[in-house]
């Protein structure tokens, strides 16, 4: 699966602004949430002339109109080849999650909420001071 920068656009409600290249949103596939408190997710990723520009790769997950990226693991994207994938262990850490996203504030959701009922989750595309540009592949994704 990939993507490239004449597919993907910024998400401006974001804080700060996020690419958001690669979504699952479970219900589209007849899937329920998932907790994913203390899984193993595994994510090999790709670049082909892929320009960062300051741009760090994190998963991320929403659920309840609040989406949090996971900024404590970065992602590593090989350049041009296939790499060994980036394993965590998904923790209900605050300290290592950025909160990017809340559709109302009056009613946002902590970490703990929304990684043990995710409904979306994905890759993003954080930091970048000119547009992303170029390539990004997805080789595996699996939750454990």
């Amino acid at each position: 699966m990939w993507a490239d920068h004449t597919r993907w656009s910024t998400d401006a409600p974001e804080k700060p602004i996020s690419i958001l290249p690669f979504i699952l949103y479970r219900n589209w596939v007849g899937e329920p949430p998932i907790d994913l408190r203390e899984t193993e997710i595994s994510v090999q990723l790709r670049g082909d002339g892929l320009k960062l520009n300051g741009a760090a790769c994190y998963f991320w997950a929403h659920t309840r109109g609040t989406r949090w990226h996971c900024k404590g693991q970065p992602l590593k994207i090989a350049d041009g080849c296939w790499d060994e994938p980036s394993r965590f262990t998904v923790e209900s850490d605050e300290s290592a999650w950025n909160r990017s996203w809340v559709r109302d504030p009056t009613i946002m959701a902590d970490l703990d909420t929304v990684l043990a009922a995710a409904g979306s989750y994905g890759i993003s595309l954080v930091g970048f001071h000119h547009e992303v540009s170029g390539k990004l592949a997805m080789g595996s994704f699996e939750i454990r």
